[in-house]
């Protein structure tokens, strides 16, 4: 990571607990770090002049301008009047801090169904409305999740528990 700690959107305390885990998994994690090239089965690390062999490599982008990667859409998700996107393919140009989450792509999903009717339909619009917190919950381990709102967390048996009913109710939907 380029920043100075995983998932800077978070507190430094969820920060330090999510790296915890992720070396639970014996994930090794360089920070302040940029990557000189990505090769078929090594990258270069640039300020550490280092090359690091993968057997698999993930990449993340962060949210952050500028960042050609994100969909620039206003408060009504458009990119323009007559072009809609949403989801983790957009960042809201007013609240450039607002995380990538399923939770938030699901909202905004709803929310441009909504709108798009709307414009097909000649009718105003209402802007979207998102809140500062939401509920997260990430897989930690095999049998644990920590759970996220706002500045509240915690880590648990009953966390997975939770993830699992809220994404198995979620899925009956579509039976």
């Amino acid at each position: 990571t380029s920043s100075s700690r995983l998932c800077d959107n978070y507190s430094e305390a969820i920060s330090e607990k999510i790296l915890k885990s992720v070396k639970q998994q014996n994930i090794d994690v360089y920070f302040n770090e940029k990557i000189e090239s990505i090769e078929s089965n090594y990258l270069d690390l640039k300020s550490m002049n280092k090359k690091l062999n993968f057997d698999f490599l993930f990449v993340s982008l962060p949210n952050t301008e500028p960042n050609p990667d994100f969909l620039p859409v206003n408060s009504f998700l458009q990119l323009d009047e007559n072009v809609f996107a949403s989801g983790d393919c957009t960042r809201m140009r007013d609240n450039l801090q607002l995380p990538k989450s399923g939770v938030i792509a699901i909202h905004q999903g709803r929310y441009l169904a909504e709108t798009i009717q709307s414009y097909l339909d000649g009718k105003v619009y209402q802007q979207i409305s998102l809140r500062r917190n939401y509920l997260n919950i990430l897989l930690t381990g095999e049998k644990k999740a920590l759970l996220i709102f706002g500045r509240l967390y915690f880590e648990s048996r009953l966390a997975l528990w939770f993830k699992n009913f809220i994404d198995r109710r979620y899925m009956e939907k579509f039976k």
